[in-house]
């Protein structure tokens, strides 16, 4: 018997035992509210209609990381003309300090949002100051741009993802968030433009300032002051009733087409496919239809092809040309005895492609990049000659590029079709492929300089705990959904063994609950991957009409609905189905020592029509 005790409602919703949440504060003001949460204006909404997804006070470092201090709401008063919000926040970096100050002023239809910051000592940074995000929604919409050197743009967002900034010299921006409402939001102090975050996997249009083309990092010296502030006024009324927060959700399958389910792999370096024999038995019980090992220089290759050899899975194997050189990969595979059924090459060149044909006979040849869809869309946008007539083209996704919070996170499900259709139509008439897919980035392609060794008994900067979670599946399952719909042929999610993977495996730090579990026990992700696998390769899937997709997850075949809550507050659906399994915070124990036949077991009659999920739960209905 495992010595696990009850993990803990945490434990299985997030995969950690975590401090205290940051701070949220809701604010209305007549029909106008928003969120406050650290430096940051979220949500913020007019009569239930989303007018920007948020505006931010931020300060990124030479690598494009952001800092999170601390924050302090140090007034919050109503007056006469709304309600008056004063923030406050100090960033210590080396012997800098960045005093921080955020005045908001609230009315029933404006906001004003006053940023200022002042450096006491040096300090370096790629970016400080105000963001301001358009939700991922507005593509093709309607955008008009006043720019700061005079005149004005009357244009669309831009409905493909936009490689580079589809706007420069903002002074101010339009747009129609529904019909019947317009929107203006205003900049002063600093010289602004846009960029498409879609690029990353944000939901989001991102206007931001200090331009790109300016150098940076650059300096804000000791005793210097940045000002900057950004103003948003709302006029009409929505033309329609956005849905209510109390309406029942609705999910249903309809008749039509909806894809086909992708090749569900999964992917990692050489540390991922570190396992035992249980492991790998258990990962032979998934059935993967691929197992991608991502190759570097000098790292073993036996415990790769072992998972191979165990699980029956096709090899694919991702090179990037630079280290070794394609002829000494083919040796170094020959002799590992790893026989790949597929290349990645992380190339746009013809030579490259055609090199790796002559050097793999018979084998699938990709060519792709290892980073963000920003590295493939720029790359193939770039080129003044057809792309390489390569098998398949492909690129990773993770969603934490520009923040790390879990609503974020489940934000960037609504984009990716988004960023399919782009590469079909970048790539027309070839397979594309995403992955690995992660939850934290692999690697950082904009560092500056090499990525620091984790410390000893501290868990690595590339994994993310939420992946052990609940959380965790119901991203896996959205990812699916998305790419599904999308048409993409093969998907490779997370890695099999250890953090960054879906079965827990001895890490070199102290993971809660699981470390006390018998060997074997799996991740909740694994539970919707092998739940989906258990079926015919490239299923056939239905359309779903889902009235709630910023809350709910759904994937339909004609035998079974695939549902998943986004967010970590239950919620009531009205749904069709006979019987139903859930994998939620109380059944999460169970599942991960017990995997084989969860979702053939203990299924239960449905009543009513309707089923009430919890935070992150997932749920398989028998239609």
């Amino acid at each position: 018997m495992s010595g696990a005790g009850e993990p803990g409602a945490a434990v299985a919703l997030f995969g950690e035992l975590r401090g205290p949440a940051a701070e949220r504060r809701e604010v209305s003001v007549g029909v106008l509210s928003f969120t406050i949460e650290g430096l940051a204006l979220r949500w913020i909404r007019f009569a239930g209609v989303e007018v920007l997804r948020g505006v931010a006070f931020v300060v990124r470092d030479r690598d494009w990381g952001t800092y999170q201090p601390v924050v302090a709401i140090e007034e919050f008063a109503r007056n006469t003309d709304g309600i008056r919000i004063r923030l406050g926040a100090r960033i210590v970096e080396g012997e800098a300090t960045l005093a921080c100050r955020i005045v908001v002023q609230a009315a029933a239809d404006r906001l004003s949002i006053a940023g200022s910051v002042t450096s006491h000592g040096r300090f370096e940074t790629n970016r400080t100051g105000f963001v301001v995000l358009h939700g991922g929604e507005c593509a093709g919409g309607p955008v008009r741009v006043q720019h700061a050197a005079g005149g004005r743009t009357g244009a669309t967002f831009p409905l493909l993802v936009s490689p580079h900034q589809p706007f420069f010299d903002i002074a101010a921006i339009e747009h129609e968030p529904a019909a019947g409402l317009v929107a203006e939001v205003r900049f002063s102090g600093d010289v602004f433009e846009m960029e498409d975050q879609r690029n990353w996997s944000d939901a989001s249009f991102k206007t931001y300032s200090r331009p790109l083309a300016l150098p940076f990092p650059y300096t804000i010296g000791d005793g210097e002051s940045v000002e900057q502030t950004v103003g948003v006024t709302i006029r009409g009324r929505p033309a329609a009733r956005p849905r209510a927060g109390g309406d029942m959700a609705r999910v249903a399958v309809a008749d039509d087409a909806g894809g086909q389910l992708p090749e569900l792999g999964l992917g990692g370096r050489a540390k991922d496919y570190r396992g035992t024999e249980v492991l790998r038995r258990r990962l032979a019980d998934l059935k993967p239809a691929l197992l991608m090992l991502e190759a570097e220089k000098g790292a073993s290759l036996e415990e790769f092809r072992a998972a191979v050899q165990a699980s029956g899975a096709g090899a694919a194997v991702m090179l990037r040309p630079g280290q070794d050189g394609l002829a000494a990969w083919r040796e170094r595979l020959g002799r590992a005895g790893v026989q790949p059924a597929a290349i990645a090459l992380v190339t746009t060149e013809r030579a490259t492609v055609e090199e790796a044909r002559r050097l793999f006979p018979g084998v699938r040849i990709g060519a792709g990049t290892d980073a963000f869809f920003a590295e493939f869309n720029r790359q193939r946008t770039a080129r003044r000659e057809p792309p390489p007539a390569a098998d398949f083209q492909f690129w990773t996704v993770n969603p934490t590029v520009h923040a790390m919070d879990d609503a974020s996170v489940m934000e960037t499900l609504s984009v990716l079709s988004d960023q399919a259709a782009s590469a079909r139509a970048l790539v027309p008439d070839v397979p594309l492929w995403c992955g690995p897919v992660s939850l934290r980035m692999r690697f950082n392609p904009n560092a500056t300089g090499p990525a620091q060794p984790d410390p000893p008994g501290v868990a690595p900067a590339d994994s993310d705990a939420r992946q052990r979670g609940l959380i965790g599946a119901a991203f896996m399952l959205g990812q699916i959904a998305a790419w599904a719909t999308a048409g993409i042929e093969t998907l490779v999610l997370y890695a099999p063994f250890g953090p960054r993977g879906v079965i827990h495996a001895e890490s070199g730090f102290a993971v809660p609950w699981y470390d006390a579990c018998e060997e074997g026990a799996v991740y909740p992700a694994y539970l919707v991957l092998a739940g989906l696998a258990a079926g015919p390769r490239r299923l056939k899937l239905k359309a779903v009409r889902n009235d709630v997709p910023e809350q709910v997850v759904a994937l339909a075949s004609a035998d079974a609905l695939w549902l998943a809550n986004r967010g970590a507050t239950a919620i009531e659906i009205s749904t069709p189905g006979k019987a139903v399994r859930v994998l939620d915070a109380a059944s999460f124990a169970e599942a991960a020592r017990r995997p084989a036949g969860f979702w053939s077991r203990d299924a239960v009659p449905m009543a009513g029509g309707r089923l009430r999920l919890g935070g992150y739960a997932v749920a398989r209905l028998t239609l």
